[in-house]
């Protein structure tokens, strides 16, 4: 295993020294550039593995008409982002508000007339003390009031009923999201049930990969994971593992929730550094020391005023520093953490270290 990692690192180093000597001919004759260093430190990391991934949107929604109308207003372009409670497409209502225009009048009249009965009542309820009216009398009156009553209950009932139906009239974006698909235009008829727009939820988006069972056996539910997505880091969390493998590849479909992420789209490319073994003891250097030079990960460390191109690999990333491991590095070696990106191999440096 040493010798692998040795192969590995030492390989690379040749190439890229050939390749750093060639690019820096021509600057030969140029005075030490000024470089800011720092020394390598040891700590705690955990080995990591890049994973690739799709995002996807995990909450896509088929909005729907729920009351009969004609479409007079329709507010669907198709990938357009709407907000939660946005109008999305406003239906004819004209008889329905003649209708609740005339329960509110029937209902007025209604309650006119229990106010009668309520004075008849007080009228007739002295009388029927002093034995002047009749029982019946008495309780015709009561019965005639009491059925007023019910009646505006009903009527009230019908306008709530008919209210909730107005409100339906407006179709509304249920969340934040993007349209997807656009069904329906103006001047269609809508019955209940008509799906007029698939409209897929932005404010959460999900990234699914498939990782070996080995890896599955080092995460868990709600741990973080370190998504790049564009060349842009994302932090999400962990959502499920899910227990039903594919048996001819031995891996485990894996779903990573990230939030306020609205600028990602439905199947982006995603990388996923997940943990690949248990914590070890590693070295650790500042975040900004870590370059890729033609497509390899190198470190400069420093020697005599020189700056001497290292290969690594690394093995995990924190806020500020980054696990790694390389041929010929270790605690306290000074590697260059600004102004590295224009340095070759061997070059001679005017060093400047971090902090003074």
């Amino acid at each position: 295993m040493f010798m692998r990692t040795c192969y590995f690192l030492i390989v690379p180093f040749v190439l890229l020294s050939i390749i750093s000597s060639l690019f820096g001919q021509s600057e030969k004759q140029s005075p030490p550039p000024l470089v800011v260093v720092s020394e390598i430190t040891t700590g705690i990391m955990t080995p990591k593995t890049e994973f690739i991934g799709t995002v996807n949107y995990p909450y896509i929604s088929d909005v729907a008409a729920e009351v009969n109308g004609k479409a007079d207003y329709v507010n669907l372009e198709e990938g357009f982002r709407v907000k939660k409670g946005e109008l999305l497409v406003k239906t004819n209502s004209d008889l329905l508000r003649k209708e609740i225009k005339s329960k509110k009048a029937l209902r007025d009249q209604v309650l006119s007339d229990i106010d009668l009965a309520l004075l008849n009542k007080q009228r007739v309820e002295k009388l029927y003390h002093e034995e002047v009216v009749s029982q019946q009398m008495y309780d015709e009156i009561i019965f005639k009031l009491i059925n007023f009553e019910k009646k505006s209950d009903s009527i009230k009932a019908e306008l709530e009923s008919l209210s909730i139906e107005l409100q339906k009239k407006n179709i509304r974006s249920p969340f934040n999201g993007v349209i997807l698909k656009k069904y329906v235009q103006v001047g269609e008829w809508l019955t209940p049930g008509t799906v007029i727009a698939t409209i897929a939820q932005t404010d959460v988006v999900e990234v699914v990969l498939n990782v070996p069972e080995k890896i599955c056996l080092l995460i868990k539910q709600n741990m973080d994971a370190v998504v790049k997505i564009n060349e842009k880091i994302f932090h999400g969390k962990i959502f499920v593992v899910i227990p039903h493998g594919d048996v001819s590849t031995r891996t485990f479909p894996v779903r990573i929730r990230i939030t306020d992420a609205e600028t990602l789209m439905s199947g982006m490319e995603a990388v996923v550094s997940l943990p690949s073994g248990e914590e070890t003891k590693s070295l650790l250097v500042d975040r900004d020391a870590i370059i890729n030079f033609f497509g390899n990960t190198v470190v400069f460390a420093v020697k005599d005023s020189q700056a001497y191109m290292t290969p690594v690999r690394v093995l995990d990333y924190s806020e500020t520093k980054a696990g790694i491991e390389g041929v010929g590095l270790m605690e306290g070696t000074e590697v260059v953490i600004k102004g590295n990106e224009r340095l070759r191999d061997g070059q001679r440096i005017n060093v400047k270290r971090e902090g003074i």
